[in-house]
């Protein structure tokens, strides 16, 4: 079966480094899978059923059929979403790949507001969302 979207993202719309990733999947994303709903605003207070403090540590995905992930997972999640990313999600989600990558997401995480966007579009990163 066929996925129904959009995906929703629930992400910190404060952070450059997070900007610069919506920007990111935002340009591959051309069929318009994905809504990108700032974490600190109103509207993901009012739709995203995770409380607000958990809701500032990791992004957050809700998935057409109503199932959330967060953190690594949900960077999966929205890996597979996009043309051609089913397959570097499976991979990524393996063993030591997903062990190593869950490490990874949450050290970056933890200190994704001192970090620059570089990377991941950093001369678009500065322009305001």
């Amino acid at each position: 079966m066929t996925p129904v979207f959009p995906v929703e993202i629930f992400y910190d719309g404060s952070c450059a480094l997070c900007r610069a990733s919506r920007r990111w999947v935002e340009r591959r994303d051309a069929l318009g899978r994905f809504r990108f709903v700032d974490s600190g605003g109103l509207t993901a207070a009012e739709t995203c059923p995770v409380p607000r403090g958990q809701l500032d540590r990791a992004v957050w995905v809700r998935l057409p059929d109503g199932a959330l992930a967060s953190g690594y997972d949900a960077l999966l999640a929205t890996v597979a979403a996009l043309p051609r990313g089913r397959f570097l999600a499976v991979l990524a989600g393996l063993g030591p790949l997903r062990k190593v990558g869950a490490m990874l997401y949450s050290t970056v995480a933890r200190h994704r507001h001192a970090l620059p966007a570089r990377g991941v579009g950093a001369a678009s990163a500065r322009r305001p969302p």
